[in-house]
């Protein structure tokens, strides 16, 4: 009796959603909407629970298996059959996995040959097995590896069939000096993972084990991941600076940090750093700060530089696009580095407080555009209570790093009359880039006529040692 009833219901529920207006789209309509929801994360949850609405929209989820090509879920205690169940849904499409890893290897094996994304997102300890049996076997699709598992990857990797590998992401440790490895050489990026507990004073990059892999991985053009020599690490050779002279890589990120001293530069020229158009490096020490300005490249000088303390951010580019870019800097407190490169200046960004040394203030010969940050933790900016002398100065710019910002316009007038010393007595070009001048005192109040200001500002520039041109003068709003 329970039974007929529950049918019973169930189809005057099931006539009830059918004239529900979604429900009278077509099936192809309400799987492209459902598809929608595969752009957030952990998507296949996502499409789980619209499949648990009705009967219709879980028809509907089952039988379109684009909703099931990404499967990302690191969620360690997954059930290992729930997980299969998810990969079956797809069909024979090529898929992308992010899961934990560990068990969930053995699962994964049955459909490696449809896989063009693998992240293993957990360090698992005692599971090498697991993996060892999924990495025995062809991946004729895969295109992305994320391995952070310790174990000793075997010459013939994926049966020496991987043909589509781009990316790949392992300790350094998991590679063999001794091996060569085919299914690896079409790589193009390959990321360097330290381990989470691992002491950042004791990194390992080892300059046999790295001059290994360059020489096996002909196509390799970005390296990530990049860490100070090891203190043991033997000086290169003469015949191993030349057969690292062809080396393609155009990419580098490397980690620092302050106790490390010359190593890290080490590292980099170990990858032939002169020849690497774009060099990253986080953390740096004084000492790797230090080298980057004082170490041109040969015949490359700087000709842009940025010095963000707010945003710890240093980044030095030559005419041709070379960029040596610091990040999580915090060492640069003053303008003494620019001496190195002062010469060859004809841009330069200074955002943040800055200290001038006297005994070290350069001059800036062929400077033709300055650029100073304005923000309230450095206000008014420090760079404009400092003397720059740009006898080649054309363009001037202000600009806010974050909000819109507003500055008085003596405080403007005073530095390009009294602060800018450059030769023809005359700017081409004032910029204003999200930044208001105020004829108030108080430059934070800010409530005049800007555009009236600012004509007010070039007028009385124009009676003063400093003279803008009015046509040349460029407003930029938020």
């Amino acid at each position: 009796m329970a039974v007929a009833v529950h049918d019973v219901l169930s189809a005057v529920q099931t006539a009830h959603n059918d004239t529900v207006g979604i429900n009278r789209l077509p099936p192809e309509v309400l799987g492209a909407i459902f598809f929608q929801l595969t752009v957030y994360n952990r998507p296949v949850r996502s499409i789980c629970l619209a499949s648990a609405v009705c009967r219709r929209w879980r028809d509907v989820a089952l039988s379109t298996p684009q909703l099931w090509k990404r499967i990302d879920d690191s969620d360690e205690y997954l059930p290992v059959d729930l997980f299969g169940l998810w990969l079956e849904r797809s069909g024979a499409l090529p898929i992308s996995v992010v899961c934990a890893g560990g068990t969930d290897c053995l699962v994964l094996k049955d459909h490696l040959s449809r896989i063009r994304r693998l992240v293993l997102t957990k360090w698992w300890t005692g599971w090498g097995h697991y993996l060892m049996s999924l990495i025995d076997l062809p991946a004729p699709v895969l295109e992305t590896l994320w391995l952070p598992e310790w174990i000793t990857l075997p010459a013939d990797v994926f049966s020496s069939c991987a043909p589509k590998l781009r990316t790949l992401a392992v300790q350094l440790s998991v590679l063999e000096i001794t091996n060569s490895y085919p299914a690896l050489r079409g790589l193009t990026c390959l990321h360097l993972l330290s381990h989470p507990d691992e002491d950042e004073d004791s990194p390992g990059f080892k300059r046999d084990t790295i001059l290994h892999i360059l020489f096996e991985l002909p196509n390799l053009a970005t390296l990530v991941g990049v860490t100070p020599l090891k203190l043991s690490s033997a000086p290169m050779s003469p015949q191993e600076q030349m057969d690292l002279r062809d080396q393609g890589l155009r990419v580098v990120q490397a980690t620092d940090h302050p106790l490390s001293g010359e190593r890290t530069m080490e590292s980099l020229h170990i990858l032939r750093y002169d020849r690497i158009p774009h060099v990253s490096i986080s953390r740096p020490s004084s000492f790797t700060l230090e080298s980057l300005f004082s170490a041109a490249l040969p015949d490359r000088p700087y000709t842009h530089v940025t010095l963000d303390r707010i945003r710890g951010h240093v980044a030095l580019r030559t005419q041709d696009g070379f960029t040596r870019a610091l990040t999580e800097c915090k060492a640069h407190r003053s303008t003494s580095n620019l001496l190195h490169v002062a010469t060859s200046l004809t841009s330069l960004t200074v955002v943040g407080r800055l200290y001038q040394d006297a005994r070290f203030s350069p001059a800036f010969p062929v400077l033709r555009t300055l650029t100073i940050g304005v923000h309230s933790s450095d206000f008014p900016p420090s760079a404009m209570c400092l003397t720059w002398s740009c006898p080649c100065l054309k363009t001037l710019c202000l600009t806010s790093i974050r909000d819109r910002e507003s500055i008085s316009n003596g405080a403007v007038e005073t530095f390009i009359s009294t602060s800018l010393e450059f030769a023809d007595e005359r700017l081409a070009e004032l910029r204003l880039d999200s930044v208001e001048v105020s004829s108030a005192s108080d430059s934070r109040a800010g409530t005049a006529d800007h555009s009236t200001t600012l004509l007010l500002l070039v007028e009385n520039i124009t009676s003063t040692s400093a003279i803008l041109e009015p046509i040349k003068v460029e407003k930029y709003w938020a």
